[in-house]
């Protein structure tokens, strides 16, 4: 029981001390006291329905080259709910696209920044023709996994079936195996969809058919060694048979796809695995020889005399000039036997990872387009097999062991040359000249070595506009 005292109260009690009179009428209520403290307890009440069992985690185990896929894609990758085989497939081919086949240089859009694979770039041809890549993410025009396929072996332009695509090296992508190229339109499936319309062709009488796919390899030299592809779905997982079966050239002396002579795998002889993924890596996906061999291409075929030679010039955009410094460039000797490469793993790596690479003893850089910053996410494995492949090719000989220079400095003032001794700027040009020389190899891509001096090219220069 709880009391509550007024302050009238205690002033009556104080009073009846001193005199008692006559009872007066009751005062009014005083104010409430405060708070008691509280209560015990009462019963529990009854217990609440059962809660819905908790999630077991689902634990997803990927290769190397699967996560490094993810890693490297610059767009979220939907994967919730998905098997580990599934995310390692998508994995995959966001390793492909993003780690060796550079797929956003062309297909990037042209905003800034680009949109990741939304298209719309624009690739003057011939005769005032032109082409757009494409949007191939979902938010373009809808392609399937077959049209997609067939875009990639036959060179089928979605847009219009009975022509095949220009500029886009399906001549290379076209021997990957089926798997990769699931993966890759699995990937695609799985990241965002971009809304990007992209313009119509004009190809003109450069308006090709598309070319059935060959069951071999049809290519390249003809070899006896070589066999048939692979069936899709063999036990081929790394594509080492297929990487032997689209070797180029003659394959080399205990390189071939034969059977090893214990009669065990090819996977046993590491030299051979890593020659026959990195032969699939530069010969489909990587498509190297579009660049690194000149003329890239003789009719249908690869231009197997200068197979990876160099020799292609590229003239690098106005805008990007500029930014990275670098004028004109020419994609560097790999197979030549006096002038091909011949640098260290380590400085292979270089390439790769740094975009630097070794000229006399002189760090340059990596010269556009090569791709390094996607290149860089390749895991060691294939970095490794490429080197391997690269160092053991049959050695072009003769004229097609050409012997490549290295890039020209873009500049705007004499104080933006700082690649080599003594040179000035050439501001009609805008590169950088007056090396010393004593032939036109020791100057920069395409220059003259005149009077001991190295100058621009002028206008009309072949190798300006055909490489060497």
């Amino acid at each position: 029981m709880r009391f509550l005292l007024s302050a009238t109260a205690i002033g009556l009690g104080l009073f009846a001390c001193v005199s008692q009179g006559d009872q007066g009428s009751a005062g009014g209520p005083g104010a409430a006291g405060a708070a008691g403290a509280a209560g015990s307890a009462g019963p529990a009440g009854s217990g609440g329905p059962t809660g819905d069992a908790g999630g077991v985690p689902t634990v997803v185990v990927l290769s190397a080259r699967a996560k490094a896929g993810l890693d490297a894609s610059p767009v979220p990758v939907n994967i919730n709910g998905l098997s580990s085989a599934d995310v390692e497939k998508i994995g995959y081919g966001s390793y492909l696209m993003n780690a060796i086949g550079d797929c956003n240089r062309c297909h990037g859009s042209t905003d800034s920044p680009p949109k990741f694979l939304a298209g719309g770039q624009k690739f003057d041809l011939s005769g005032g023709n032109f082409v757009y890549a494409k949007n191939i993410t979902t938010g373009g025009p809808a392609l399937s996994e077959a049209d997609f396929i067939s875009a990639f072996q036959t060179g089928t332009d979605p847009a219009k079936k009975s022509e095949a695509l220009l500029v886009m090296p399906w001549e290379y992508y076209r021997w990957m195996s089926v798997e990769d190229l699931k993966a890759m339109y699995g990937y695609l499936k799985a990241i965002p969809a971009v809304t990007n319309p992209v313009s119509s062709d004009s190809k003109g009488a450069l308006a090709k058919p598309p070319v059935p796919l060959a069951t071999s390899y049809n290519d390249g030299d003809a070899d006896p060694d070589r066999t048939d592809l692979p069936a899709d779905g063999s036990t081929d997982p790394n594509s080492v048979l297929r990487g032997l079966a689209i070797q180029p050239l003659v394959t080399p002396p205990g390189f071939g796809n034969a059977a090893p002579p214990d009669g065990g795998s090819v996977a046993s002889i590491p030299d051979q695995e890593r020659f026959g993924r990195g032969s699939y890596l530069v010969n489909s996906i990587g498509a190297c020889s579009s660049c690194h061999t000149n003329p890239a291409r003789i009719g249908t075929k690869i231009n197997t005399a200068a197979y990876l030679s160099g020799g292609q010039v590229f003239n690098v955009p106005a805008p990007l000039a500029s930014v990275i410094h670098q004028k004109r460039n020419m994609s560097q000797n790999l197979s030549g036997r006096t002038h091909g490469y011949t640098d260290s793993y380590a400085a292979f790596l270089s390439i790769f990872d740094q975009g630097i690479h070794s000229l006399d003893s002189q760090k340059e850089a990596v010269g556009w387009p090569m791709p390094w910053q996607t290149l860089r996410n390749m895991v060691p494995e294939d970095q490794e097999a490429i080197y391997t492949y690269i160092l053991n090719v049959p050695l072009r000989t003769g004229s097609s062991d050409k012997e490549t220079t290295s890039n020209v400095e873009w500049c705007a003032a004499t104080s933006d040359c700082t690649w080599n001794p003594g040179e000035t700027c050439n501001t009609a040009n805008n590169e950088c000249v007056g090396m010393a020389c004593t032939g036109d190899t020791d100057c920069s891509a395409c220059q003259k070595c005149t009077v001991g001096h190295c100058v621009a090219p002028i206008a009309s220069s072949a190798c300006v506009s055909q490489g060497i």
